[in-house]
């Protein structure tokens, strides 16, 4: 089983030779693979389908969770492709086509933090990709970053992080917060450990 994780995939393009047909300008799959928590953006398959993602086997297996597919072209299905057998939730699907076989797929821009220069970080404006994700078990972001920031995961390789932030406190391994007070707010046992890390200066 492939996995495919935590990356950003940016305008990349598939050429046509006779293995792959030019199908997934950015992943082409031809077998069992668990693909979570990437972004991928402004990808071609300009001669043949999937222009994000191709999934090119009839015998493929393939997981998609928590991934944002945004302007991808390609001939047909430009944004997913899919041959084979598909399952996974929680996708933001935006300006792009699919035929994958997908549950409670995210419409709408990710927003994210400066498309036009290349940034593909969240925001503070991408209130439909934020604390919506399922839980993958995936316990960082493609910047080495620890998930959950808050009270839910993030679809897409990055989670956010408002960088105007100092404090950063969590019980045991559990979701980050931005004070202490509301880390202890979780606490449960006796044995919980509250982490603390950066400048807090909580009032309560």
């Amino acid at each position: 089983n492939v996995l495919i994780q935590n990356n950003i995939f940016y305008n990349n393009q598939a050429t046509y030779h006779i293995a792959s047909a030019g199908a997934g300008g950015a992943i082409q799959v031809s077998e069992q693979a668990t693909i979570l928590h990437n972004t991928l953006v402004d990808n071609q398959a300009p001669n043949a389908m999937g222009g994000g993602l191709a999934v090119t086997s009839a015998s493929a297996v393939v997981g998609i969770t928590n991934t944002i597919v945004v302007s991808n072209t390609a001939l047909s299905n430009s944004g997913i492709y899919n041959n084979g057998a598909t399952s996974g939730s929680h996708n933001n699907l935006f300006n792009n086509s699919s035929n994958a076989t997908l549950n409670a797929t995210i419409a709408g821009s990710p927003r994210f933090a400066d498309y036009a220069g290349d940034d593909f970080h969240l925001s503070a404006n991408s209130t439909n990709v934020v604390d919506v994700a399922l839980n993958a078990g995936v316990i960082s972001d493609v910047d080495g970053q620890i998930r959950p920031f808050g009270l839910g995961y993030d679809v897409g390789a990055d989670e956010f992080y408002d960088p105007a932030l100092t404090c950063f406190a969590r019980v045991n391994d559990g979701p980050l917060f931005t004070s202490i007070q509301s880390a202890i707010a979780t606490v449960t046992q006796a044995s919980d450990v509250v982490k603390v890390a950066g400048l807090c200066r909580d009032t309560d």
